[in-house]
């Protein structure tokens, strides 16, 4: 920003001449705003929209000098938050931020999210196996106050969820209450004190509370974990199961204060866990989590403990990442030794494909070729699709075509050996099976005559595959 600055700023195009996405100029021809110009404001406006949901004063926000604005952003787009985005803001009367949180990105083992290489996670595919605490809670364990990128790591990431989400924080919460339940009816005692853990207590929020300011989520979680600790020592070292049967004033006093910090570890996990505190809020039967309130007795009653949080199975983490550093398809080149036509389908082939081993497929061309056409081509399959029935007869493995004016074109490599792989390079071959739904997300294309997905140009035998398809045509 000192270097914009020291060479002198120079007067910002916010225009651009359309074909282009976004809003066009009032009163111009085939104008449009420069998209970040308009992308801030986005931030106002989704910021406005939750204001006036929760009956907020906006403008103790937006237009105060006592305000304390905190703007969260990615490393790539600085300039504009740094410069551009205050400017604006300057001019329009609003508020300027007090500080500009900066992040990094986010890769996966070590490596850019690439759909070729397997290391892309789609936030709509992670929601269908598991909940979004498990992600964020990750995140913010690995989130410190300085740039840097957050490597989400399976086996890491399952690990320290399970350890120390569900078996350290989750359980010592759903352990107390229901003890508290079975017990005691979810009655409390208000007055329990327990001297140098008190006092442990009190040293460790404070130390989550600063961590917090400085806006250190990675150290503020660890310090959620040491109070979780401490709860979890305490509770053990008292043995409540055991004075329930001799001393139940005593069993009750460790109950209560376990449940006192409870109460606070789901007001210090609200900001990064807000549906598992909301439901651990339920549970402590409160009427919201105050951050005045840490600290201090939980009075009661509680309501009916319940299980929120489980571990990641291995089986679920396989098949939300089931490529992690591997390339998600199986393409071979596939001889194509006989062709005929389904005894029981109009529109379909039988095939034999020597694909370095025998394989029959069958495919839905005979709109397009004639099978002696088809006969003798070296084209390219896809090996790893789960094997399926087709009127009767099974299919293993698709041939690949592209789809040009609503025609089905198969892609050829004439000279190339049957069997041979095509992948991106260096990269290590999946041979998980996939549907045809999963193939289709991936999205293999044509782009300036080669064959690619994502980000990876595809090869064969270590040189880009060069197919016969119009540009941008859909491989299917």
């Amino acid at each position: 920003m000192k270097e914009w600055i020291a060479n002198g700023l120079q007067d910002w195009d916010i225009s651009r001449d359309g074909p282009y996405f976004g809003f066009k100029i009032p009163g111009e021809d085939d104008k449009y705003y420069y998209v970040w110009l308009d992308a801030p404001i986005g931030y106002f406006a989704s910021f406005v929209n939750y204001a006036r949901k929760h009956d907020l004063d906006i403008d103790s926000f937006l237009r105060s000098r006592d305000a304390n604005l905190i703007h969260f952003i990615g490393k790539d787009i600085t300039y504009f938050h740094f410069l551009f985005w205050p400017a604006m803001l300057m001019a329009a009367g609003f508020t300027q931020p007090t500080k500009l949180a900066v992040h990094g990105f986010l890769t996966i083992n070590g490596q850019k999210m690439s759909k070729s290489r397997g290391t892309f996670l789609n936030a709509g595919d992670y929601i269908k196996h598991l909940p979004p605490e498990c992600l964020r809670y990750y995140y913010a364990a690995n989130l410190a106050n300085r740039i840097g990128d957050i490597d989400l790591n399976p086996q890491d990431f399952m690990e320290r969820v399970n350890n120390e989400l569900v078996s350290n924080i989750a359980n010592f919460a759903y352990r107390t209450l229901k003890f508290a339940n079975q017990h005691f009816d979810g009655q409390l005692d208000k007055s329990s004190k327990f001297g140098s853990e008190d006092a442990s207590r009190a040293g460790i929020i404070k130390e989550a509370k600063e961590k917090f300011s400085e806006l250190n989520l990675r150290e503020a979680v660890q310090a959620i974990l040491a109070l979780s600790d401490l709860g979890n020592r305490t509770f053990q070292k008292h043995e409540p199961w055991k004075l329930v049967r001799t001393d139940r004033q005593k069993a009750l006093d460790v109950v209560s204060w376990s449940a006192g910090i409870v109460k606070d570890l789901a007001i210090l996990l609200s900001p990064i866990l807000p549906d598992y505190s909301e439901q651990l809020r339920q549970q402590l039967n409160l009427k919201k989590l105050d951050i005045s309130e840490l600290g201090k007795p939980l009075t009661g009653p509680i309501s009916k403990a319940r299980i929120v949080l489980t571990p990641i199975e291995q089986q679920v983490l396989d098949r939300l990442l089931p490529c992690a550093g591997k390339f998600p398809l199986d393409i071979r080149v596939g001889r194509i030794i006989k062709a005929v036509h389904h005894p029981a389908a109009d529109k379909l082939f039988v095939l034999q494909v020597d694909m370095g081993e025998p394989r029959q497929i069958v495919t839905g061309l005979r709109d397009f070729y004639k099978a002696e056409e088809l006969e003798g081509k070296h084209a390219l399959f896809l090996a790893n699709l789960k094997p399926v029935k087709l009127r009767g007869r099974e299919s293993n493995g698709m041939i690949l075509t592209a789809e040009v004016n609503r025609k089905f074109r198969v892609l050829e490599v004439p000279a190339a050996k049957p069997g041979t792989n095509v992948m991106p390079k260096d990269v290590e071959i999946g041979r998980e099976q996939i549907d045809i739904k999963e193939f289709s997300r991936l999205g293999v294309t044509v782009k300036g005559g080669k064959l690619v997905l994502g980000d990876a140009i595809l090869t064969l035998g270590g040189a880009p595959v060069a197919v016969d398809a119009p540009e941008g045509s859909k491989v299917s």
